[in-house]
């Protein structure tokens, strides 16, 4: 965003020209009926300080292209802001593309509801095709050079081999639909070969530790130890005027008994050890519409209780620690800078309706609330449209 301060302060200027004042708001309308179109003039001015705010405006904005172009005929005072040329543009378009893939994927994975870890992984590698695709391959020297530098952040935070958080593709494979051969598949279209095999294996080693790990955890009190089995003869015996020969006979059947859950335990262990390879062999599920992958892991906890216990663990790591408020923030801010841009009297009416419906004085987070802001002011500016439309018309 820095890259483009220059650019984005001339759609602001452009935005706020038209913005500020009823009569350059009905020159803009003449415009757009001009141009045949049939939208409604729905323009936000942005919060410098949140890149989402930023995004929309420009989102906005360059659907009237041809009618900004227009409007430097209609009314030559706007000639005299700093306005985007006829070249910006494109840029304006190029930029939006791009922010618009960020700025879905930051609402999918911001919010603290329905969402599993595996989920990450599809949203950061269709940014990563379509950088790749879309960007590195690309004919648009803008497009190109943005793609560059958010791929030098992709590498750095995602792709590199030893910084990445490798839960990230555990949880892909903890996924019925997908598991490791999804992932490999993945991993081959995004890296040359041996780079994605060497993740593939690193990502099946964690598997295997984790693995091992939980099982140690597996609860067998189910189950009677050779020590319990040990206690309760010893008791009975005590209790028993016994002599030498039945204590040797009792200590060559307690050797048994004892090798006996020895042997099972190790069996017991062989077959935990053989769970991930059962659950990699088998085939992928079907992942349908109404697909519930954590119904999924508690339908099969029976056959999978080391996994079971590993998947809803890793499963319910949070995607992110943060909200989308914070993650649209670029930077501190010490006014509310919607305040700015609002029309006095919107402002007005939301702080003496805060001030009649809570006792207490709470303040009001303008941002949130900066599309049905638009809205109004859009509305108002279109009443007075109207208006003088018809004190206008002849009687």
């Amino acid at each position: 965003m820095e890259d483009f301060r220059e650019l984005i302060s001339k759609v602001r200027n452009a935005v706020r020209f038209v913005r500020s004042s009823s009569p350059r708001y009905r020159s803009f309308g003449k415009c757009v009926k001009e141009e045949n179109l049939s939208s409604k003039i729905i323009m936000c001015l942005d919060v410098p300080t949140r890149w989402d705010n930023t995004y929309m405006m420009l989102e906005g904005a360059v659907k009237f292209e041809k009618e900004f172009e227009r409007l430097k005929i209609h009314d030559t005072t706007y000639l005299n802001e700093d306005i985007p040329a006829s070249r910006d543009w494109e840029v304006v378009r190029t930029l939006v593309e791009f922010l618009s893939l960020f700025y879905e994927a930051t609402l999918k994975l911001s919010t603290s509801v329905h969402v599993l870890s595996n989920s990450i992984f599809h949203e950061i590698s269709t940014l990563q095709n379509y950088i790749k695709m879309r960007g590195l391959n690309s004919d648009n020297l803008v497009l190109n050079g943005i793609a560059m530098k958010v791929q030098t952040k992709y590498d750095k935070y995602w792709w590199n081999s030893e910084s990445a958080n490798y839960l990230i593709y555990v949880s892909v494979v903890l996924s019925p639909c997908c598991k490791m051969k999804f992932l490999s598949y993945c991993f081959r279209k995004l890296f040359d070969a041996n780079v994605a095999q060497e993740m593939c294996k690193k990502v099946e080693d964690i598997l295997r530790q984790l693995f091992n790990e939980y099982s140690l955890s597996i609860d067998n009190n189910d189950s009677p130890t050779p020590s319990m089995f040990h206690h309760s003869n010893t008791r009975e015996c005590s209790t028993n005027d016994a002599t030498d020969d039945e204590f040797d006979t009792f200590d060559y059947y307690y050797d048994v008994i004892h090798k006996f859950y020895a042997a099972m335990e190790e069996e017991d262990n062989l077959n935990l050890a053989t769970e991930v390879d059962i659950y990699l062999l088998e085939a992928c599920a079907n992942q349908g519409k109404d697909f519930d992958i954590l119904k999924w892991w508690k339908d099969n906890s029976s056959r999978y209780k080391v996994l079971g216990k590993i998947a809803r663990e890793i499963l319910a790591i949070p995607v992110s620690t943060i909200a989308a408020e914070s993650a649209f923030d670029i930077g501190g801010r010490v006014i509310d800078s919607v305040c700015f841009t609002s029309a006095p009297n919107l402002v007005e009416v939301l702080a003496c309706l805060q001030s009649w419906l809570n006792e207490d004085a709470t303040s009001i987070d303008l941002r949130e609330h900066i599309k049905d802001i638009s809205h109004m002011e859009e509305e108002f500016l279109n009443m007075i449209y109207m208006n003088d439309i018809s004190s206008s018309a002849p009687r």
